[in-house]
């Protein structure tokens, strides 16, 4: 069984009261669950630590929050395991049953993109170890794009062609897209979890309350 961490990461600024309160209801849902906040002085460690020092050269400046949240997620599963949770992803139903495979994530559009929003596994898994070994490849492959090419969803995307992950159906974790930020307020079905579009909502002023 992985183990039961959950791991979510927030760089640069205090997080937001918003996001804290996600964090709070993520307590709520897994209570006997170990709940980590990672922050910029706790990823010292990180192999691929000079990609994250030199975010501000790679990425545009919008996009160093994520570029550097993407670097540390493969890390932290790597070394540790669990799940990883961006921290606008809301929790709506227990997700402990998915939790079974050395690595897995979910469809961020259904046969296509596998979002990076949730990820899950096994430490040491070989997914995660080649998310990691394989990342300063992606970055220099895709030098002057955005991290959603260099080293979020198409990267995990691509990695899932060579290494085995399980992949959940996009309504289980995106019962919304990132340009649908109006359906926020609608049904959301059977999801597990409900992701806010934080950066996406901030770009286009469009907050949550």
């Amino acid at each position: 069984m992985p183990p039961h961490i959950l791991h979510r990461i927030w760089v640069g600024p205090p997080i937001p009261d918003r996001l804290a309160h996600i964090g709070r209801q993520w307590q709520d849902m897994l209570p006997g669950w170990d709940h980590l906040l990672w922050g910029d002085d706790d990823l010292g460690w990180l192999a691929n630590r000079d990609l994250y020092d030199r975010a501000e050269e790679l990425v545009p400046a919008d996009a160093v929050g994520q570029f550097r949240a993407d670097i540390a997620r493969y890390e932290i599963l790597a070394a540790q395991g669990g799940v990883y949770v961006d921290c606008d992803l809301e929790p709506l139903r227990n997700i402990e049953p998915l939790h079974t495979h050395g690595a897995w994530a979910g469809w961020e559009i259904d046969g296509r993109v596998v979002g990076n929003t949730i990820l899950g596994g096994q430490p040491s898994d070989p997914f995660w170890t080649a998310a990691v070994d394989l990342l300063p490849g992606s970055v220099e492959a895709n030098a002057g794009r955005r991290p959603n090419r260099m080293s979020g969803p198409h990267y995990v995307t691509r990695l899932r062609q060579r290494h085995p992950l399980h992949v959940y159906p996009q309504a289980h974790f995106y019962p919304y897209a990132h340009d649908q930020l109006d359906r926020h307020d609608q049904d959301p079905g059977d999801a597990y979890t409900r992701h806010l579009w934080w950066h996406q909502r901030t770009l286009r002023g469009k907050p949550v309350a």
